[in-house]
């Protein structure tokens, strides 16, 4: 798989897929989509300085978040046709 890494506020970081986009709120610096090639949104999660909340995601998004590194990594392909 492809990924595509980009820089966050707070020193975090996301891995997603080269197809991938990352959208930044427009009311909130600190809150993000990631939206795959359809447009159709994987997952919507904000950050702060000491963690990540998710506040949509699709049922079958895999994600790891791992704190101690700020590393935020969406496992989740696009879908086939």
């Amino acid at each position: 798989m492809e990924t595509k890494t980009l820089f966050l506020p707070y020193r975090w970081t996301v891995v997603i897929h080269e197809t991938y986009h990352l959208y930044t709120n427009q009311e909130d610096q600190y809150a993000f989509a990631v939206l795959d090639e359809d447009l159709e949104t994987v997952i919507a999660f904000s950050v702060n300085d000491s963690s990540v909340r998710v506040s949509s995601c699709r049922y079958d998004v895999k994600q790891t978040i791992n704190v101690s590194t700020r590393v935020i990594t969406i496992d989740q392909q696009p879908v086939e046709d």
